[in-house]
């Protein structure tokens, strides 16, 4: 599997996470597990699993999700 194909509509559940049905969710960056763990309202994910991240690049990848996460 790619990367892509890896993230976009792939179940959250079974990660220890509870917060969102997928890791991204297409149209729906708020709803999609990426974001809620970069910004950190996830509370069912480890906090610290991942470098911090300005929010100019959280920006950038909610854009890319709302605008339905094309493979490009």
């Amino acid at each position: 599997m790619s990367a892509y194909s890896n993230l976009v509509l792939q179940s959250a559940q079974g990660n220890g996470a509870a917060c969102a049905i997928f890791r991204v969710d297409p149209g729906n960056a708020s709803g999609s597990l990426l974001v809620q763990v970069l910004e950190g309202s996830c509370s069912q994910v480890a906090q610290g699993m991942m470098p911090p991240m300005g929010q100019a690049d959280i920006d950038t990848i909610r854009a890319w999700i709302d605008a339905g996460a094309s493979n490009n």
